[in-house]
């Protein structure tokens, strides 16, 4: 029987989060060409802590954290300092894993303009839940 130990487990997850955070990174540098001139090693670095502001608010699926990162590369790193977007983000009365989608679904379009306008690029080095800055 195969016995796995759990530092052999702690290893496999380590490594599974470096493939992540370099796939979100060849992708963002893709779609985002402001973030093309950047290198895959500061990119993965911001991406780590945008990952861990994710988490912050809960999200844990894979599917969720690169769509936070994704909206940080898109919108503006810092977008959840908006009060609306950030009001969704916290909502409890919304399952975790369903609260990017709300986003897209209940925020009228005219906030994401407003959330890229106040766009700042502390938003790559937090790495909590900020909205109180």
């Amino acid at each position: 029987m195969l016995t796995i130990q759990p530092h052999q487990l702690s290893l496999l997850d380590q490594h599974q989060e470096q493939r992540f955070r370099a796939t979100l990174c060849r992708h963002i540098q893709q779609t985002y060409p402001a973030y093309a001139r950047l290198s895959p090693i500061t990119l993965t670095r911001l991406i780590g802590f945008g990952l861990a502001r994710a988490r912050c608010y809960g999200f844990t699926w894979q599917a969720s954290l690169g769509a936070f990162v994704y909206l940080m590369a898109a919108v503006a790193p810092d977008f959840d300092r908006h009060p609306a977007i950030h009001a969704l983000l916290v909502n409890t009365a919304l399952p975790v894993e369903g609260r990017l989608a709300a986003l897209t679904e209940r925020l009228p379009p005219g906030v994401w303009t407003e959330a890229g306008r106040a766009a700042g690029t502390i938003g790559w080095f937090l790495s909590q839940d900020s909205f109180g800055l």
